[in-house]
């Protein structure tokens, strides 16, 4: 299973479905709050994260974002569907059988 940090809102009703799948899934994840300004200075420093959320003006997220340490790739748009979160899809993400 991959090593992963969930980029995450407080109060935020999906942050809160990720989180409570991971746990319940025993996941070893890593939570960074979007609000906290080390984790804002960290995402604005990663050029990944800039190339993907970032133009010339401003960045825009969608948030949870899981970010995999070993790629420093970012998803967000697969997590959720229409029926919610979508357990398959996040458990191929971090390599979960």
């Amino acid at each position: 299973m991959q090593k992963i940090q969930v980029i995450v809102k407080a109060g935020d009703k999906k942050s809160e479905a990720l989180i409570a799948s991971l746990k319940k899934n025993k996941v070893n994840f890593s939570e960074w709050f979007i609000d906290d300004n080390d984790v804002k200075k960290r995402l604005l420093d990663d050029g990944k994260f800039s190339e993907k959320f970032c133009d010339f003006t401003s960045c825009e997220i969608a948030i949870p974002i899981i970010r995999v340490d070993e790629t420093g790739e970012y998803h967000y748009k697969t997590l959720f569907g229409n029926k919610g979160l979508q357990v398959d899809v996040v458990k191929k993400i971090i390599g979960m059988r």
